[in-house]
């Protein structure tokens, strides 16, 4: 697996539309990577261009990631944070695009489910807890670290929206995930930490998809997310749902549909490059 990194932010913070096209173009037909993970977007306030949110006039940097996707390269892409937009930001608003929000997955150990007294102070080995910033909730990693026995870390993990995710637009974020990213002692927050998560799953399961002989058209990652993702509790936002995703690829493929319950591991080592 190769990585290809390719920085769009200026000085400042600020993202130039010119400099998100020069980058989806480089990964696209310089490189020609399998995917493209866009952890960046633009509103074109600093180029001048209002008309990024309307149909009629679709911006260039949509039409880029368009291209890509046309071309066989998965885009995902963060929809943006509402300290910086209002709404979701380009290249997400493409509707070929994997648009990602963020939701935050809480750790919701307590010392009272533990199976014994001299467990009470123990905390989960693998979560990520915050000491410094007392806004901030216990991170659940996934890692299934709960101590006990009686209980799994299933059982204590909570999925509640993130505040920061913009307002939607035609029916963009297309798929929720993590938005908190440990950084020593604090937590970082954003859909920039949001998108990796849905590009690994694309890798992942492009990976063993050519490992069984079979091209995945960009499009069938979208499709799949958009057909088994699952609603959040508190609303309508969709959560990925990896198995369900991964089977409906593999059925859309006429591949044997993956076991839940095996072992099986694809061979990370294929040459993809993103």
């Amino acid at each position: 697996m190769e990585f290809n990194l390719y920085r769009v932010t200026q000085p400042g913070g600020n993202i130039l539309e010119r400099d998100l096209i020069q980058a989806i173009g480089f990964a696209h037909v310089r490189d020609n990577v399998d995917a493209i993970n866009i952890s960046a977007g633009n509103d074109h306030s600093d180029d001048g261009n209002g008309g990024c949110a309307r149909r009629s006039q679709p911006c260039k940097v949509q039409e880029a990631a368009g291209k890509a996707v046309k071309d066989g390269i998965p885009v995902i892409a963060a929809a943006g944070n509402s300290d910086q937009y209002s709404s979701v930001c380009c290249p997400s608003l493409n509707s070929h695009t994997i648009s990602v929000g963020g939701f935050v997955p809480k750790c919701g150990f307590k010392p009272d489910f533990v199976s014994s007294a001299q467990d009470s102070q123990v905390r989960p080995p693998h979560a990520i807890w915050d000491l410094e910033d007392g806004d901030c909730p216990p991170i659940c990693s996934g890692k299934d670290c709960y101590p006990g026995v009686d209980a799994s870390c299933k059982n204590n993990r909570e999925i509640v929206n993130w505040s920061g995710n913009v307002d939607p637009v035609w029916n963009k974020p297309d798929i929720l995930a993590p938005c908190a990213y440990p950084n020593g002692g604090s937590v970082l927050w954003g859909t920039s930490w949001s998108a990796p998560f849905i590009t690994a799953w694309v890798v992942e399961t492009m990976i063993g998809v050519r490992d069984r002989g079979k091209e995945p058209p960009a499009y069938v990652f979208r499709q799949a997310l958009e057909n088994t993702a699952k609603k959040l509790d508190s609303g309508e936002e969709l959560l990925l749902d990896e198995w369900d995703a991964l089977r409906y690829v593999h059925s859309e493929l006429d591949l044997p549909r993956p076991n839940k319950g095996s072992k099986e591991r694809f061979d990370a080592g294929s040459g993809v490059q993103f």
